[in-house]
């Protein structure tokens, strides 16, 4: 859907620290949140929120090992990682709308991380998604 709210000044900081804490409600989950910059965005408040819930949602759905899910702001950017035993595979397949990757059967629609790309491509913001020590790692960057 092309409709956007009004866009507004979105304290990206808050947003997500609130975020966190409605998800450790529903998850044991160890979630480490690091705020390095305060990151403020012109956009719409209801699509950074679906952002954040989107990125953060996966990363719980697809938990795979023993550390912690780790999120960071940087003043440019918010970067999520969870652990993970492998390299997605299709990497480039991943923002596809109902695209599952490694024919995981983990509960889940397959349209997450397109909604994320859209938002994404709707303010210019870059997403992208690299697996490194064993952990996936998606980071957007806001310019």
């Amino acid at each position: 859907n092309k409709s956007i709210g009004e866009t507004e000044a979105i304290d990206l900081n808050v947003l997500v620290r609130e975020t966190v804490e409605d998800f450790k409600e529903l998850s044991a989950l160890p979630i480490e949140f690091i705020e390095n910059k305060q990151t403020v965005l012109q956009a719409d408040r209801e699509l950074i929120q679906v952002l954040v819930n989107n990125l953060i949602s996966n990363a719980i759905k697809y938990y795979d090992g023993d550390c912690g899910i780790h999120l960071e702001i940087d003043e440019n950017s918010f970067l999520i990682n969870n652990p993970g035993n492998h390299k997605l595979e299709h990497s480039d397949k991943l923002y596809n709308r109902f695209y599952k990757a490694n024919n995981n059967s983990k509960v889940g629609s397959g349209l997450g991380l397109a909604i994320v790309k859209k938002i994404c491509d709707l303010y210019s913001y870059h997403l992208t998604y690299t697996y490194k020590e064993n952990c996936h790692h998606f980071e957007v960057k806001f310019r």
